[in-house]
């Protein structure tokens, strides 16, 4: 099984940066992000608030790194990913692997959060859009620390015209885990 939030990852050395603030590890990690910045009175739009997004995200895309890779063309990193949102049998080809992701709309955050066993696959990539925004689940479009595999991953949902292959599939997102793209 692909390793997501644990005691000593990315996500949990960012909110220990914080003592202040308790992580919750029963909340996932945007949730976690929102109420710390309540709790601890952050202002929209300091300068506080935003150094603390943009380690927040780095801390995300770490987390992510961690858990399923950064290469584009690993087919271990591939394959977790099905196992992730539970295709059986695994598929033994990358080219398999990605058609399968490449075909599901998922939520990139919900991939890496541990309380969500079994993270829910969308119909379309507008309901996934709709959840993503609803929830402020969303992974930086751009990030130091984004591997190939996460780029590859990324969905653009607010400007389609400067997606994929001119098709509106990179960019901001929660992505499409490509079962699931984010």
């Amino acid at each position: 099984m692909p390793r997501r939030i644990t005691d000593d990852g990315p996500l949990v050395e960012f909110f220990a940066q914080y003592p202040d603030y308790h992580y919750d590890h029963s909340k996932g990690p945007t949730k976690n992000f929102r109420l710390m910045c309540r709790v601890l009175g952050f202002i929209q739009d300091s300068d506080e608030k935003t150094e603390a997004k943009q380690a927040f995200e780095d801390a995300l895309t770490m987390e992510f790194n961690k858990a399923f890779g950064t290469e584009e063309n690993n087919l271990e990193s591939w394959q977790s990913l099905c196992e992730r949102i539970k295709v059986d049998p695994i598929p033994d080809t990358l080219e398999e692997c990605r058609k399968i992701v490449e075909e599901t709309h998922v939520n990139l955050v919900d991939l890496i959060d541990k309380n969500e066993e079994n993270p829910r696959i969308f119909d379309s990539v507008e309901e996934l859009k709709n959840y993503c925004v609803r929830e402020h689940k969303f992974f930086p479009k751009e990030n130091a620390y984004a591997g190939g595999l996460l780029r590859y991953l990324l969905r653009e949902f607010f400007n389609a015209h400067r997606g994929r292959r001119g098709q509106g599939r990179r960019g901001r997102g929660a992505g499409r885990a490509r079962r699931g793209r984010q």
